[in-house]
This record gives C-alpha cells, structure tokens and sequence, in this order.
C-alpha cells in the first residue's frame, strides 16, 4: 500500500464512524471515543492523500488483547491495506507483553486470520431485533458501588481477564443500564448495556446456570423494551429466549486466537461486551 499508517486521533472519528456505514454496524461517535479512552494509542489508520481509508482497534487487558473493528474503504480493498492494519493491531498488542491475542472473525474471512497464526475456538451467534418485554417485573436489582468487587470477581472467572476499568467506565456512562442477580445476597449474575439511539448493545452479561440467563433475559427486555438492540453470545445458548424478547440471528462469528489459550468460562457468558472489545 502507499500512504501511511497512524496512531487514529480523536479528530478522525468522524471519518472512521462514516467507515463503519457502509456495513450498518450500528456504531456512533461514542464508540470510538470510548475506546480511545479506555486503551489509548491502541487504535489506528491508513490514510492515503489525506483520505482516511481503513481503519483497525484493538483493546488491551491485564494479558489479553483483542483486534477489534477492521474496515478499508470499499474502493481500497485488495491492496493489502487491511493485512497492514492486523498487523499494526497485533505488534501493538504484542510489544505491550501480552500473550493472546484474540478477534471475533465474520464468515469467510477465517483462512486470512490463519495466516496470522490465528486458530479457531468456538462460535458466536449475533442477534439483532426490536427487544421486547416478556414480564412486567424483575428480580434483577440495579448495580450499586458496594457490588462491584464481587461483580468483578465473577467477570475475571467467566472472562478469564482484568477488564475492571472497562467495567467502570460502562457503569458511569450507562448506570440505568447495568444490573446484577442475586442468590442469598451472592452474585450469581450481571448485564450492562450501551444505550444509543442508532443500535444498543447489550453486554457485557455473564450468568451462573440457565434460570439466572433466562430471569437476565427477561430484565434486559423489560429495561430495554423498543430498542433496536444487538447481542452476541454462544452457538446455540437460548435461541428460544432470544426469540421471545424479540431477537433474531443475523450472523455468526468465529472465536479465534494467536498465543496462548485463553483463561476464562465462556459457557457462562450470556453476552460478550462486542465484537470490538471481547
């Protein structure tokens, strides 16, 4: 490719999120800031005659790091812009010492993430809908500060990783949004939410057994109830809950991962956070 790679800068969000039109993800300019936030220098651009034409993020935990939203401009494809670009995201990743490095990889593309040493791990369905409610009441109760240490503690053993500051900065933004469920006072679960008004994202959710997905389930509806919303979780957990709060399939990805095998339980994972962040 000619042009040049760069660190991505908050006066390029606007032209990244335009990017991102073209394949209705959904995203706004929020998105990329709080990114850029929360792992700064990690995100960055090819930009060609001034032209912003690509784009890669990627978000960096305590030994995780994930690549995240990859995009060239239609016109730019087949060129090796975004080759240039995953491997920008991984040498980021990797000079910071982690030792995984993992995406979510749409159809089709998983041989170009193998040659990157990238291999297969599980897969992940993504629904989209108007979310509806099932119930007029919850026994999800919302987050409070003195129930984050333990809501951490379930997030490290089902994400296998530190993500506390993501976590924190998700409640601050989106507090209406951000519940747990409890068992004799432990909890046994939790969901978050980020609320727009183009396309709500629903997760991180993490659930301990499947009366605590179904009864998170049934909250998120009633919380979010009109929303256009979108939701990745495990192959074949709860297609029929999906269904009944309005949720349809609208593709599927594949977990991949270069390193060391991942820490965690993702069969207690109701939702991941999104594509763009694990």
């Amino acid at each position: 490719m000619t042009g040049e790679i760069r660190a991505m800068e908050r006066g390029d969000i606007g032209e990244v999120r335009a990017l991102t039109e073209s394949e209705d993800w959904g995203f706004d300019e929020s998105d990329f800031t709080r990114i850029l936030d929360i792992f700064p220098g990690g995100s960055f651009v090819a930009e060609e005659g001034g032209e912003i034409i690509g784009v890669v993020t990627t978000s960096s935990y305590a030994s995780t790091g994930w690549i995240g939203t990859v995009i060239v401009d239609s016109c730019h494809r087949t060129r090796g812009i975004g080759k240039a670009l995953v491997e920008r995201g991984i040498l980021h990743i990797e000079d910071g010492g982690l030792r995984s490095t993992l995406l979510y990889s749409y159809d089709g593309l998983e041989d170009f993430y193998r040659a990157f040493g990238f291999r297969s791990l599980d897969r992940y369905v993504a629904y989209r809908g108007i979310i509806r409610a099932t119930s007029r009441k919850t026994r999800a109760e919302v987050l409070e500060t003195e129930d984050m240490p333990d809501l951490l503690r379930l997030d490290r053993y089902s994400f296998g990783d530190d993500r506390s500051e993501l976590l924190a900065r998700m409640r601050s933004e989106f507090p209406e949004a951000c519940h747990v469920l409890k068992s004799q006072e432990e909890i046994i679960g939790y969901s978050m939410a980020q609320i727009s008004d183009r396309l709500t994202n629903v997760g991180p959710a993490i659930c301990i057994g499947p009366r605590c997905e179904a009864l998170m389930l049934e909250s998120v509806g009633l919380l979010l109830e009109g929303r256009e919303v979108f939701l990745a979780t495990k192959k074949g957990k709860n297609e029929t809950l999906m269904r009944q709060i309005g949720l349809e399939p609208s593709f599927e990805v594949t977990r991949m991962v270069r390193g060391q095998e991942p820490e965690g339980n993702p069969e207690t994972v109701l939702a991941i956070c999104g594509l763009e962040k694990g």
